[in-house]
């Protein structure tokens, strides 16, 4: 369970780090180029909004960072993390609806097609779904190690000699065993003491 959390955190780290960077590019993209290029053409009413995606980028990388150091409350990560997830879907949508694909004379059509809107946005939805397996296979490696834990701190009896309990005439039988191993260890010493007599 810890080797499963360990690799799901990783790939949540990786995605997270990809997609904000992503995220970032294609900020600047519409910004620096659609947004710009709209207003100095008179049409700012087609100017696209940057926000929502500037936002969920942003409560992604700290979604990331609250699981990484709440390590108590790490469903507060986990809940910001799914938000997020579901506007990064919602805006990719959007996206993909503002930036249709155009043909142009060039090699490339401009314009967001499927295949770029899931590898450019809507893949930012791995970060959670990393995130999720991440939490809770940790839990279940910590429950299962205060459990090991509260099993050594129980008392234990050692059930390979003697019985622990034994009633009135388990108790002679005992007695009885001990009188009949001291008289037999007697008998041997006195046997040896006359070997010894024999001897000299």
């Amino acid at each position: 369970m810890r080797t499963a959390s360990t690799v799901a955190k990783v790939i949540m780290w990786i995605a997270v780090v990809f997609y904000v960077l992503l995220q970032l590019a294609a900020i600047v993209s519409i910004q620096l180029g659609n947004n710009t290029t709209v207003i100095e053409q008179g049409r700012p009413e087609e100017v696209y909004n940057i926000v929502p995606l500037l936002v969920t980028t942003v409560a992604m990388l700290a979604a990331v960072i609250l699981f990484t150091v709440w390590k108590k409350r790490r469903y507060i990560g986990v809940l910001i993390a799914l938000a997020a997830g579901v506007a990064i879907v919602v805006i990719a949508f959007d996206l993909g609806r503002e930036f249709p694909v155009r043909v142009s004379g060039y090699d490339t059509d401009p314009g967001l097609t499927t295949w770029k809107l899931v590898w450019r946005h809507f893949g930012m939805v791995l970060v959670p779904l990393a995130m999720i397996p991440a939490w809770l296979c940790e839990r279940a490696y910590m429950k299962s190690a205060e459990f090991q834990i509260s099993l050594s701190r129980e008392p234990s009896y050692d059930l390979s000699g003697a019985a622990i309990f034994v009633d009135e005439e388990g108790r002679r039988e005992v007695l009885a065993e001990h009188r009949l191993k001291k008289s037999l260890r007697k008998k041997q010493q006195a046997a040896a003491k006359k070997a010894e007599r024999k001897a000299e």
